[in-house]
C-alpha cells in the first residue's frame, strides 16, 4: 500500500509543483464571458494544462501536462510488464504443473499456488465443506505440480504480474486526479474574471505539496 501511494505521488508531482509558478496573471485586467470559462474548464477536462496555457499560464500548464504525460508512460508500462508476467505465469504453469491455462480465472491461478495438486485442493475443500469450490471436472481443471520450489516460483510470479497491473490501475486513478486538479485550478484562476454580473459561484484553491486549501462561494 504504501508503494502504491508513493507511485500516485511520484507520477503527481509535476502537477504538484506548479505551486511553485507564478501565481500571477501577466495582465490580472483580463476578463472572460461565460462561454469562454465555460470553455476553458473544458480544455483542462480534456487535457490538464490546456486551460491553463489559453489564460498564459504556461508554466502551471506544462507542469500539468508533465503529470498528464507521466500517468500515461506509467499506465502503458505497467500494463504491459503485467500481462508479460502473466504469460510468463501461465506458460510456468503449463511446464511445471501440467495446466491447461486457457480460459481459467484468476481464482484458479491463485488456488495452484497454494496446494500441490488438485487431488489436495479438493480433499481440502471437502474438510473445510466448501463444496462449492471443489474443481469437480478433474480433467479440466488438473495440476500436479513437480515440485513444491516450482509451485513457490509460480506464485512469485503470479503476486509480481499483480503487482503490476493493480500499478496500472492506479496509473488511471492518477489521470483522473490530474484533471481534478487542472479544473480547480481553473476555477480558481476564472473566480471573478466572469465578464457577467450575476455570475455566482467563485472558487478559490491555494495549491501545494504538503496540503491544499479548496473554497468554494455560491452567492444566494
Amino acid at each position: 500500500m504504501k508503494k502504491s501511494i508513493f507511485i500516485l505521488l511520484l507520477i503527481l508531482t509535476p502537477a504538484l509543483l506548479f505551486s511553485q509558478s507564478n501565481p500571477t496573471q501577466p495582465s490580472d485586467s483580463f476578463q472572460l464571458s461565460r462561454n469562454q470559462a465555460r470553455l476553458t474548464l473544458l480544455k483542462s477536462v480534456v487535457l490538464p494544462g490546456w486551460g491553463e496555457h489559453s489564460l498564459g499560464y504556461h508554466t502551471r500548464g506544462f507542469a500539468l501536462q508533465g503529470s498528464e504525460l507521466l500517468c500515461w508512460a506509467a499506465y502503458a508500462a505497467f500494463t504491459f510488464i503485467g500481462e508479460a508476467r502473466k504469460k510468463d505465469m501461465k506458460a510456468f504453469a503449463a511446464e511445471h504443473a501440467g495446466v491447461e491455462p486457457s480460459n481459467k480465472s484468476k481464482e484458479y491461478f491463485a488456488d495452484i499456488s497454494k496446494y500441490d495438486n488438485i487431488y489436495q485442493y479438493n480433499e481440502a475443500m471437502y474438510r473445510n465443506r466448501s463444496i462449492s469450490l471443489v474443481y469437480s471436472n478433474v480433467d479440466k481443471y488438473y495440476w500436479d505440480w513437480d515440485n513444491e520450489n516450482n509451485r513457490k516460483d509460480f506464485d512469485n510470479i503470479r503476486f509480481d504480474s499483480g503487482v503490476y497491473l493493480r500499478n496500472a490501475s492506479l496509473a488511471t486513478t492518477a489521470l483522473i486526479i490530474n484533471r481534478l486538479v487542472s479544473v480547480i485550478d481553473i476555477m480558481s484562476l476564472t473566480s471573478g474574471r466572469i465578464n457577467e454580473s450575476n455570475s455566482r459561484v467563485r472558487a478559490s484553491f491555494q495549491p501545494g505539496l504538503i496540503s491544499q486549501r479548496l473554497s468554494i462561494t455560491i452567492d444566494m
